[in-house]
């Protein structure tokens, strides 16, 4: 999916999308020959858990740190790693 697509999937900008990959938020996704983001399911499911953390008031830096020990939770099936992380 390109990145006008996933944007109004999930109600985000494609400003939102490319901060969120600038600021490692967000993996970088594969590109097209012609250099278009092709996102996959993987990269809304992320989209939609660091939208939702910071709905919840965490910082940009909080909302990093748990994206990636969630993606680690899913790697390992654990979720300690994100238990600890939400409580600092």
């Amino acid at each position: 999916m390109q990145i006008g697509v996933v944007a109004k999937k999930i109600g985000l900008s494609v400003d939102a999308i490319r901060f969120y990959e600038r600021n490692s938020l967000l993996p970088r996704v594969p590109r097209t020959q012609g250099g278009f983001r092709q996102y996959g399911e993987s990269d809304i499911d992320t989209l939609r858990f660091v939208r939702r953390v910071q709905g919840l008031g965490f910082t940009i830096f909080r909302s990093w740190s748990m994206n990636w020990a969630w993606l680690y939770a899913v790697a390992t099936k654990s979720c300690a790693s994100t238990l600890l992380i939400a409580q600092f």
